[in-house]
Protein backbone atom coordinates (compact mmCIF):
# COMPACT_ATOMS: atom_id res chain seq x y z
CA UNK A 1 0.00 0.00 0.00
CA UNK A 2 2.78 2.41 0.91
CA UNK A 3 4.62 1.70 -2.31
CA UNK A 4 1.44 2.26 -4.33
CA UNK A 5 0.88 5.54 -2.49
CA UNK A 6 4.44 6.61 -3.23
CA UNK A 7 4.10 5.75 -6.93
CA UNK A 8 0.85 7.68 -7.09
CA UNK A 9 2.52 10.68 -5.42
CA UNK A 10 5.36 10.58 -7.96
CA UNK A 11 2.97 10.26 -10.91
CA UNK A 12 0.78 13.16 -9.78
CA UNK A 13 3.80 15.36 -9.08
CA UNK A 14 5.47 14.60 -12.42
CA UNK A 15 2.26 15.11 -14.40
CA UNK A 16 1.74 18.46 -12.67
CA UNK A 17 5.31 19.54 -13.44
CA UNK A 18 4.94 18.35 -17.04
CA UNK A 19 1.77 20.41 -17.46
CA UNK A 20 3.45 23.53 -16.03
CA UNK A 21 6.55 23.07 -18.21
CA UNK A 22 4.42 22.55 -21.31
CA UNK A 23 2.49 25.75 -20.58
CA UNK A 24 5.70 27.74 -20.01
CA UNK A 25 7.49 26.47 -23.12
CA UNK A 26 4.33 26.87 -25.20
CA UNK A 27 3.79 30.40 -23.92
CA UNK A 28 7.40 31.40 -24.66
CA UNK A 29 7.21 29.95 -28.17
CA UNK A 30 3.87 31.67 -28.81
CA UNK A 31 5.21 35.03 -27.61
CA UNK A 32 8.37 34.72 -29.71
CA UNK A 33 6.45 33.77 -32.85
CA UNK A 34 3.93 36.55 -32.25
CA UNK A 35 6.82 38.99 -31.90
CA UNK A 36 8.31 37.77 -35.18
CA UNK A 37 4.96 38.22 -36.93
CA UNK A 38 4.46 41.66 -35.38
CA UNK A 39 7.93 42.87 -36.41
CA UNK A 40 7.44 41.41 -39.88
CA UNK A 41 4.15 43.26 -40.28
CA UNK A 42 5.85 46.49 -39.18
CA UNK A 43 8.61 45.94 -41.73
CA UNK A 44 6.07 45.25 -44.45
CA UNK A 45 4.32 48.46 -43.49
CA UNK A 46 7.60 50.33 -43.84
CA UNK A 47 8.33 48.68 -47.21
CA UNK A 48 4.83 49.58 -48.37
CA UNK A 49 5.27 53.20 -47.26
CA UNK A 50 8.56 53.34 -49.14
CA UNK A 51 7.00 51.69 -52.22
CA UNK A 52 9.81 49.11 -52.07
CA UNK A 53 12.65 51.68 -52.05
CA UNK A 54 13.82 51.24 -48.46
CA UNK A 55 16.76 53.02 -46.89
CA UNK A 56 15.32 56.37 -45.84
CA UNK A 57 12.46 57.61 -43.75
CA UNK A 58 9.01 56.58 -44.98
CA UNK A 59 6.68 59.00 -46.63
CA UNK A 60 4.19 58.45 -43.83
CA UNK A 61 5.09 58.09 -40.16
CA UNK A 62 3.07 58.16 -36.98
CA UNK A 63 3.22 61.52 -35.26
CA UNK A 64 1.21 63.26 -32.54
CA UNK A 65 0.35 66.07 -34.93
CA UNK A 66 -1.15 63.81 -37.55
CA UNK A 67 -2.90 61.25 -35.35
CA UNK A 68 -2.57 57.50 -35.45
CA UNK A 69 -2.61 57.28 -39.21
CA UNK A 70 0.48 59.44 -39.47
CA UNK A 71 1.27 62.12 -42.00
CA UNK A 72 3.77 62.97 -44.68
CA UNK A 73 7.16 64.16 -43.44
CA UNK A 74 8.05 67.36 -45.30
CA UNK A 75 11.57 67.70 -46.70
CA UNK A 76 14.04 70.28 -45.45
CA UNK A 77 15.08 73.27 -47.49
CA UNK A 78 18.06 71.33 -48.87
CA UNK A 79 15.77 68.51 -49.97
CA UNK A 80 16.82 66.02 -47.19
CA UNK A 81 14.48 64.46 -44.65
CA UNK A 82 14.37 64.96 -40.90
CA UNK A 83 15.52 61.65 -39.45
CA UNK A 84 13.51 62.01 -36.25
CA UNK A 85 16.47 63.12 -34.09
CA UNK A 86 16.38 66.45 -32.28
CA UNK A 87 19.05 69.09 -32.65
CA UNK A 88 20.13 68.44 -29.06
CA UNK A 89 20.75 64.73 -29.70
CA UNK A 90 24.43 63.78 -29.36
CA UNK A 91 24.23 62.14 -32.75
CA UNK A 92 23.84 65.56 -34.31
CA UNK A 93 27.12 66.62 -32.83
CA UNK A 94 29.53 63.89 -33.75
CA UNK A 95 27.87 60.60 -34.69
CA UNK A 96 26.96 60.65 -38.36
CA UNK A 97 25.64 57.07 -38.13
CA UNK A 98 23.06 58.16 -35.61
CA UNK A 99 21.65 60.62 -38.11
CA UNK A 100 20.93 57.78 -40.51
CA UNK A 101 18.59 55.85 -38.14
CA UNK A 102 15.04 56.43 -37.02
CA UNK A 103 12.21 54.52 -35.44
CA UNK A 104 9.26 53.14 -37.36
CA UNK A 105 6.66 51.60 -35.07
CA UNK A 106 8.60 48.89 -33.19
CA UNK A 107 11.55 48.93 -35.63
CA UNK A 108 14.80 50.85 -35.77
CA UNK A 109 15.65 51.64 -39.40
CA UNK A 110 19.27 52.40 -40.26
CA UNK A 111 21.69 52.21 -43.13
CA UNK A 112 22.02 48.42 -42.77
CA UNK A 113 18.31 47.76 -43.15
CA UNK A 114 18.32 47.47 -46.98
CA UNK A 115 21.13 44.87 -46.83
CA UNK A 116 19.53 42.56 -44.27
CA UNK A 117 15.94 42.76 -45.51
CA UNK A 118 14.93 40.32 -48.22
CA UNK A 119 11.62 40.94 -49.94
CA UNK A 120 9.92 41.07 -53.30
CA UNK A 121 6.64 42.39 -54.66
CA UNK A 122 4.08 41.33 -57.22
CA UNK A 123 1.79 43.86 -58.93
CA UNK A 124 -1.65 43.08 -60.32
CA UNK A 125 -3.96 45.32 -62.31
CA UNK A 126 -7.64 44.45 -62.45
CA UNK A 127 -6.76 40.97 -61.16
CA UNK A 128 -4.20 40.30 -63.91
CA UNK A 129 -0.49 39.88 -63.34
CA UNK A 130 1.43 43.03 -64.28
CA UNK A 131 5.00 42.82 -62.96
CA UNK A 132 7.35 41.64 -60.21
CA UNK A 133 10.13 43.43 -58.33
CA UNK A 134 12.85 40.97 -57.37
CA UNK A 135 15.57 43.55 -56.67
CA UNK A 136 15.92 42.69 -52.99
CA UNK A 137 15.84 38.91 -53.22
CA UNK A 138 18.02 36.40 -55.09
CA UNK A 139 16.37 33.04 -54.50
CA UNK A 140 12.98 33.83 -56.07
CA UNK A 141 12.28 33.69 -59.81
CA UNK A 142 9.51 35.50 -61.60
CA UNK A 143 7.58 32.22 -61.88
CA UNK A 144 7.91 31.73 -58.12
CA UNK A 145 6.72 35.27 -57.49
CA UNK A 146 3.72 34.78 -59.78
CA UNK A 147 2.83 31.54 -57.97
CA UNK A 148 3.04 33.18 -54.55
CA UNK A 149 1.06 36.17 -55.74
CA UNK A 150 -1.63 33.97 -57.28
CA UNK A 151 -2.04 32.02 -54.02
CA UNK A 152 -2.42 35.20 -51.99
CA UNK A 153 -4.77 36.79 -54.52
CA UNK A 154 -7.04 33.73 -54.51
CA UNK A 155 -7.12 33.66 -50.69
CA UNK A 156 -8.51 37.20 -50.60
CA UNK A 157 -6.57 38.02 -47.44
CA UNK A 158 -4.81 41.32 -46.88
CA UNK A 159 -1.94 39.85 -44.86
CA UNK A 160 -0.73 36.48 -43.67
CA UNK A 161 2.01 33.90 -44.05
CA UNK A 162 2.80 31.93 -47.19
CA UNK A 163 5.57 29.35 -46.83
CA UNK A 164 8.57 31.29 -45.43
CA UNK A 165 7.17 34.68 -46.43
CA UNK A 166 5.00 37.15 -44.59
CA UNK A 167 2.90 39.15 -47.06
CA UNK A 168 0.93 42.38 -47.17
CA UNK A 169 -1.45 43.39 -49.96
CA UNK A 170 -1.98 47.13 -50.56
CA UNK A 171 -3.90 49.09 -53.16
CA UNK A 172 -1.93 51.05 -55.71
CA UNK A 173 -2.77 53.49 -58.45
CA UNK A 174 -5.13 52.79 -61.39
CA UNK A 175 -6.95 49.90 -59.66
CA UNK A 176 -3.67 48.06 -59.16
CA UNK A 177 -2.82 45.88 -56.18
CA UNK A 178 0.70 45.31 -54.89
CA UNK A 179 1.55 42.31 -52.73
CA UNK A 180 4.78 42.60 -50.73
CA UNK A 181 6.48 39.40 -49.54
CA UNK A 182 9.03 39.53 -46.71
CA UNK A 183 11.41 36.60 -46.16
CA UNK A 184 11.17 35.61 -42.46
CA UNK A 185 12.96 32.26 -42.75
CA UNK A 186 15.82 33.32 -40.47
CA UNK A 187 13.45 34.61 -37.81
CA UNK A 188 11.36 31.44 -37.96
CA UNK A 189 14.54 29.31 -37.81
CA UNK A 190 15.67 31.28 -34.75
CA UNK A 191 12.28 30.76 -33.12
CA UNK A 192 12.38 27.03 -33.84
CA UNK A 193 15.94 26.81 -32.57
CA UNK A 194 14.92 28.57 -29.37
CA UNK A 195 11.98 26.17 -29.02
CA UNK A 196 14.31 23.19 -29.50
CA UNK A 197 16.70 24.56 -26.89
CA UNK A 198 13.80 25.20 -24.50
CA UNK A 199 12.57 21.63 -24.95
CA UNK A 200 16.04 20.22 -24.28
CA UNK A 201 16.40 22.33 -21.14
CA UNK A 202 12.89 21.36 -20.05
CA UNK A 203 13.60 17.66 -20.65
CA UNK A 204 16.84 17.76 -18.65
CA UNK A 205 15.11 19.70 -15.87
CA UNK A 206 12.25 17.20 -15.91
CA UNK A 207 14.64 14.27 -15.47
CA UNK A 208 16.46 16.03 -12.64
CA UNK A 209 13.14 16.84 -10.96
CA UNK A 210 12.06 13.23 -11.30
CA UNK A 211 15.22 12.05 -9.56
CA UNK A 212 14.72 14.66 -6.85
CA UNK A 213 11.03 13.81 -6.31
CA UNK A 214 11.82 10.09 -6.38
CA UNK A 215 14.05 10.44 -3.33
CA UNK A 216 11.91 13.12 -1.65
CA UNK A 217 8.83 10.89 -1.98
CA UNK A 218 10.35 8.46 0.49
CA UNK A 219 10.41 11.16 3.14
CA UNK A 220 6.97 12.41 2.09
CA UNK A 221 5.24 9.05 2.66
CA UNK A 222 7.32 8.03 5.67
CA UNK A 223 4.78 9.28 8.25
CA UNK A 224 1.98 7.45 6.43
CA UNK A 225 4.11 4.32 6.16
CA UNK A 226 4.81 4.51 9.88
CA UNK A 227 1.11 4.86 10.68
CA UNK A 228 0.22 1.90 8.46
CA UNK A 229 2.98 -0.18 10.02
CA UNK A 230 1.73 0.72 13.49
CA UNK A 231 -1.79 -0.25 12.45
CA UNK A 232 -0.62 -3.61 11.12
CA UNK A 233 1.38 -4.22 14.28
CA UNK A 234 -1.61 -3.30 16.41
CA UNK A 235 -3.89 -5.72 14.53
CA UNK A 236 -1.34 -8.52 14.76
CA UNK A 237 -0.69 -7.90 18.45
CA UNK A 238 -4.39 -7.51 19.16
CA UNK A 239 -5.08 -10.83 17.44
CA UNK A 240 -2.65 -12.60 19.76
CA UNK A 241 -3.81 -10.69 22.84
CA UNK A 242 -7.51 -11.27 22.19
CA UNK A 243 -7.20 -14.92 21.23
CA UNK A 244 -6.06 -15.94 24.72
CA UNK A 245 -8.92 -14.38 26.73
CA UNK A 246 -11.44 -15.58 24.15
CA UNK A 247 -10.10 -19.12 24.46
CA UNK A 248 -10.31 -18.86 28.27
CA UNK A 249 -13.88 -17.54 28.11
CA UNK A 250 -14.87 -20.34 25.75
CA UNK A 251 -13.26 -22.98 28.00
CA UNK A 252 -14.88 -21.58 31.15
CA UNK A 253 -18.26 -21.48 29.40
CA UNK A 254 -17.95 -25.14 28.44
CA UNK A 255 -16.96 -25.95 32.06
CA UNK A 256 -20.06 -24.17 33.35
CA UNK A 257 -22.22 -26.11 30.91
CA UNK A 258 -20.70 -29.36 32.17
CA UNK A 259 -21.43 -28.43 35.78
CA UNK A 260 -24.73 -26.55 35.50
CA UNK A 261 -25.93 -27.60 32.07
CA UNK A 262 -26.55 -25.54 28.96
CA UNK A 263 -28.55 -22.34 29.25
CA UNK A 264 -29.51 -19.27 27.24
CA UNK A 265 -26.71 -17.31 28.90
CA UNK A 266 -23.94 -19.76 28.10
CA UNK A 267 -25.22 -20.08 24.52
CA UNK A 268 -25.04 -16.27 24.11
CA UNK A 269 -21.52 -16.23 25.54
CA UNK A 270 -20.35 -18.93 23.13
CA UNK A 271 -22.03 -17.17 20.21
CA UNK A 272 -20.30 -13.86 20.99
CA UNK A 273 -16.96 -15.59 21.50
CA UNK A 274 -17.33 -17.24 18.10
CA UNK A 275 -18.23 -13.92 16.45
CA UNK A 276 -15.28 -12.15 18.10
CA UNK A 277 -12.87 -14.91 17.05
CA UNK A 278 -14.07 -14.76 13.45
CA UNK A 279 -13.84 -10.95 13.43
CA UNK A 280 -10.26 -11.02 14.72
CA UNK A 281 -9.36 -13.63 12.10
CA UNK A 282 -10.86 -11.53 9.29
CA UNK A 283 -9.07 -8.41 10.50
CA UNK A 284 -5.82 -10.34 10.41
CA UNK A 285 -6.55 -11.52 6.85
CA UNK A 286 -7.31 -7.96 5.77
CA UNK A 287 -4.13 -6.71 7.39
CA UNK A 288 -2.08 -9.28 5.50
CA UNK A 289 -3.80 -8.31 2.25
CA UNK A 290 -2.69 -4.74 2.84
CA UNK A 291 0.92 -5.94 2.83
CA UNK A 292 0.83 -6.09 -0.98
CA UNK A 293 0.87 -9.81 -1.76
CA UNK A 294 3.31 -10.68 1.05
CA UNK A 295 1.22 -13.71 2.01
CA UNK A 296 -0.02 -14.60 -1.49
CA UNK A 297 1.34 -17.46 -3.57
CA UNK A 298 0.74 -17.11 -7.30
CA UNK A 299 0.47 -20.22 -9.44
CA UNK A 300 -1.61 -21.55 -12.35
CA UNK A 301 -4.85 -23.28 -11.37
CA UNK A 302 -8.32 -23.99 -12.72
CA UNK A 303 -10.36 -21.05 -11.52
CA UNK A 304 -13.50 -22.64 -12.95
CA UNK A 305 -13.12 -25.68 -10.66
CA UNK A 306 -12.11 -23.53 -7.67
CA UNK A 307 -15.13 -21.23 -7.95
CA UNK A 308 -17.51 -24.11 -8.61
CA UNK A 309 -16.28 -26.06 -5.57
CA UNK A 310 -16.52 -22.94 -3.39
CA UNK A 311 -19.91 -21.71 -4.56
CA UNK A 312 -21.85 -24.99 -4.97
CA UNK A 313 -22.34 -25.62 -1.21
CA UNK A 314 -24.14 -22.28 -0.89
CA UNK A 315 -27.03 -23.72 -2.90
CA UNK A 316 -28.27 -25.57 0.18
CA UNK A 317 -28.00 -22.42 2.28
CA UNK A 318 -30.06 -20.46 -0.25
CA UNK A 319 -32.70 -23.21 -0.51
CA UNK A 320 -33.07 -23.41 3.27
CA UNK A 321 -33.99 -19.72 3.33
CA UNK A 322 -36.42 -20.00 0.42
CA UNK A 323 -34.20 -18.30 -2.17
CA UNK A 324 -33.43 -19.42 -5.70
CA UNK A 325 -29.78 -20.12 -6.45
CA UNK A 326 -28.20 -20.42 -9.90
CA UNK A 327 -24.63 -20.85 -11.15
CA UNK A 328 -23.22 -20.06 -14.59
CA UNK A 329 -19.56 -21.11 -14.42
CA UNK A 330 -17.71 -21.23 -17.73
CA UNK A 331 -15.61 -24.44 -17.71
CA UNK A 332 -11.94 -24.77 -18.53
CA UNK A 333 -10.75 -21.31 -17.41
CA UNK A 334 -7.25 -21.29 -15.94
CA UNK A 335 -5.76 -18.39 -14.03
CA UNK A 336 -2.46 -17.49 -12.40
CA UNK A 337 -3.04 -16.21 -8.91
CA UNK A 338 -3.47 -17.20 -5.29
CA UNK A 339 -6.08 -19.98 -5.32
CA UNK A 340 -6.87 -19.62 -1.61
CA UNK A 341 -7.51 -15.88 -1.98
CA UNK A 342 -9.67 -16.38 -5.09
CA UNK A 343 -11.75 -18.98 -3.26
CA UNK A 344 -12.15 -16.49 -0.41
CA UNK A 345 -13.31 -13.88 -2.93
CA UNK A 346 -15.91 -16.22 -4.41
CA UNK A 347 -17.09 -17.21 -0.93
CA UNK A 348 -17.45 -13.61 0.25
CA UNK A 349 -19.41 -12.48 -2.81
CA UNK A 350 -21.70 -15.51 -2.80
CA UNK A 351 -22.32 -15.34 0.95
CA UNK A 352 -23.03 -11.60 0.68
CA UNK A 353 -25.48 -12.16 -2.20
CA UNK A 354 -27.46 -14.80 -0.26
CA UNK A 355 -27.48 -12.90 3.02
CA UNK A 356 -28.80 -9.66 1.57
CA UNK A 357 -31.10 -11.12 -1.07
CA UNK A 358 -34.77 -10.34 -0.53
CA UNK A 359 -37.10 -13.10 0.72
CA UNK A 360 -38.00 -15.52 -2.07
CA UNK A 361 -35.54 -13.67 -4.31
CA UNK A 362 -32.95 -15.14 -6.67
CA UNK A 363 -29.15 -15.27 -6.65
CA UNK A 364 -26.93 -15.79 -9.70
CA UNK A 365 -23.18 -16.47 -9.55
CA UNK A 366 -21.30 -16.44 -12.85
CA UNK A 367 -17.70 -16.78 -14.02
CA UNK A 368 -16.65 -16.04 -17.58
CA UNK A 369 -13.93 -14.58 -19.79
CA UNK A 370 -14.13 -11.07 -21.18
CA UNK A 371 -11.20 -10.62 -23.54
CA UNK A 372 -8.05 -11.17 -21.50
CA UNK A 373 -9.90 -10.56 -18.24
CA UNK A 374 -11.79 -13.00 -16.03
CA UNK A 375 -15.05 -11.79 -14.51
CA UNK A 376 -16.60 -13.18 -11.31
CA UNK A 377 -20.08 -11.74 -10.89
CA UNK A 378 -22.98 -12.11 -8.46
CA UNK A 379 -26.49 -10.77 -9.02
CA UNK A 380 -29.24 -10.85 -6.41
CA UNK A 381 -32.59 -9.24 -5.74
CA UNK A 382 -32.41 -6.41 -3.23
CA UNK A 383 -34.65 -3.84 -1.64
CA UNK A 384 -34.42 -0.72 -3.89
CA UNK A 385 -33.98 1.50 -0.80
CA UNK A 386 -31.43 -0.74 0.89
CA UNK A 387 -28.33 0.84 -0.67
CA UNK A 388 -28.00 4.58 -1.25
CA UNK A 389 -24.38 4.68 -2.40
CA UNK A 390 -22.85 1.42 -3.68
CA UNK A 391 -19.31 2.85 -3.48
CA UNK A 392 -19.60 2.83 0.34
CA UNK A 393 -20.14 -0.92 0.43
CA UNK A 394 -16.39 -1.56 0.25
CA UNK A 395 -15.61 0.65 3.25
CA UNK A 396 -14.56 -1.27 6.33
CA UNK A 397 -17.32 -1.88 8.91
CA UNK A 398 -19.92 -0.21 6.67
CA UNK A 399 -23.42 -1.63 6.96
CA UNK A 400 -26.51 -0.60 5.04
CA UNK A 401 -28.73 -1.86 7.85
CA UNK A 402 -27.14 -2.33 11.27
CA UNK A 403 -29.82 -4.56 12.76
CA UNK A 404 -30.13 -6.77 9.67
CA UNK A 405 -26.35 -7.20 9.49
CA UNK A 406 -26.33 -8.40 13.05
CA UNK A 407 -29.03 -10.94 12.25
CA UNK A 408 -27.17 -12.27 9.23
CA UNK A 409 -23.85 -12.37 11.08
CA UNK A 410 -22.11 -9.72 9.00
CA UNK A 411 -19.04 -7.85 10.22
CA UNK A 412 -18.85 -5.12 7.61
CA UNK A 413 -15.37 -6.10 6.36
CA UNK A 414 -16.11 -8.97 3.96
CA UNK A 415 -16.35 -6.73 0.90
CA UNK A 416 -13.22 -4.89 2.06
CA UNK A 417 -11.39 -8.22 1.93
CA UNK A 418 -12.88 -8.89 -1.52
CA UNK A 419 -11.55 -5.55 -2.74
CA UNK A 420 -8.13 -6.29 -1.26
CA UNK A 421 -8.04 -9.64 -3.08
CA UNK A 422 -8.89 -8.08 -6.46
CA UNK A 423 -6.35 -5.30 -5.89
CA UNK A 424 -3.69 -7.88 -5.04
CA UNK A 425 -4.41 -9.59 -8.37
CA UNK A 426 -4.21 -6.36 -10.37
CA UNK A 427 -7.97 -6.19 -10.86
CA UNK A 428 -10.93 -4.26 -9.52
CA UNK A 429 -14.37 -4.74 -8.01
CA UNK A 430 -17.51 -2.66 -8.35
CA UNK A 431 -21.16 -2.70 -7.34
CA UNK A 432 -24.18 -1.47 -9.28
CA UNK A 433 -27.80 -1.36 -8.20
CA UNK A 434 -30.46 -1.24 -10.91
CA UNK A 435 -34.08 -2.40 -11.35
CA UNK A 436 -34.31 -4.03 -7.93
CA UNK A 437 -31.09 -6.00 -8.36
CA UNK A 438 -27.55 -5.41 -7.18
CA UNK A 439 -24.56 -6.69 -9.14
CA UNK A 440 -21.05 -7.19 -7.79
CA UNK A 441 -18.46 -7.49 -10.55
CA UNK A 442 -14.92 -8.60 -9.73
CA UNK A 443 -12.37 -8.28 -12.52
CA UNK A 444 -9.21 -10.41 -12.38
Amino acid sequence: MVEKLRKRFIIVAMLSILAVMACIVGAIYTVNRSQVISNSDDMLGYISDMAGNIGGPPRFMDSPENGESGGQIPPREDGSFDQGISDNDPGKQGDPGRREQFEYRSLVINAETPYRTRFFSVTYENGSYLSSDLTHVASVTEEDAMAYGSDVLSSGREKGTEDIYRYLAVSGENDSEIIYFLDISEELATTRSFLKGSLIVAAVSYILLFVLIYFISKAAVRPIAQNIENQKRFITDAEHEIKTPLAIISANTEALEMIQGKSEWTANIKDQVKRSSELVQRLLVLSKMDEENVSLSFKDFSISDAVLETVAPFGAVASSSGKQFEMDIEPGITYRGDERAVRELASILTDNAIKYCTESGSVLVSLYREGKKIILRTVNDVDPDAVEDTSLLFNRFYRTDESRSRETGGYGIGLSIAQAVTDAHGGSISAKQEDGKITFRAVL
